[in-house]
């Protein structure tokens, strides 16, 4: 009966564990946005890697789908953005899916914002001049042989990093510095 009554107390009650996750949570947040102060060339890599994701994501749902997706960079709010063909609920509406508000009548969708502290340095799609400010949409079509285009991304200590995507291979690089196109990039 002793060891009963003993190993009962010995344990924690659920009460207590949520509250030690809870304290514990509240640290990981708290020293999670202090490391990205620290750390600024993290975030702008991983700034870099999202926007790889987004533009990957184009090109595949451009190549599955057989339909035009583009990404539209504002340079100066520090954003970029998904367009694509219109959603289930307006698909019948406009059957082309070209009659949307976005880039080449596409439709928005997925809106992304730069870290902190990070800006959108310039953008040099293939083949046109470097863009410094503004917008600039990057188109993405089926045949997957669109959107060659290069985002330079700088933090506040003057860092820069580079995505470079290559329509021809399908592959979105990351790179420290200033990437170029070079002969045989697409």
């Amino acid at each position: 009966m002793a060891s009963r009554t003993r190993s009962a107390a010995a344990g924690f009650t659920l009460l207590e564990l949520a509250m030690v996750m809870a304290i514990l949570a509240l640290m990981v947040v708290v020293v999670g946005t202090r490391l990205d102060g620290l750390l600024p060339g993290k975030a702008l890599a991983a700034d870099a890697r999202a926007i790889g994701s987004m533009i990957e994501l184009a090109r595949g749902n451009a190549a599955s789908r057989g339909r035009v997706y583009a990404i539209r960079y504002d340079l100066e709010a520090g954003t970029y953005q998904l367009f694509g063909p219109p959603p289930k609920e307006l698909a019948e509406q406009d059957p082309t899916g070209t009659g949307g508000p976005g880039p080449w009548g596409l439709y928005p969708g997925l809106r992304k914002s730069l870290g902190r502290g990070i800006r959108f340095r310039a953008i040099q799609p293939m083949g046109l001049d470097l863009q410094q400010g503004g917008e600039l949409a990057v188109r993405f079509d089926p045949l997957a042989i669109e959107g060659s285009h290069i985002v330079y991304l700088e933090n506040e200590d003057g860092e820069v990093y580079s995505v470079k995507y290559n329509a021809l291979t399908g592959l979105a690089d990351f790179s420290p510095g200033e990437a170029v196109f070079e002969g045989n990039d697409g």
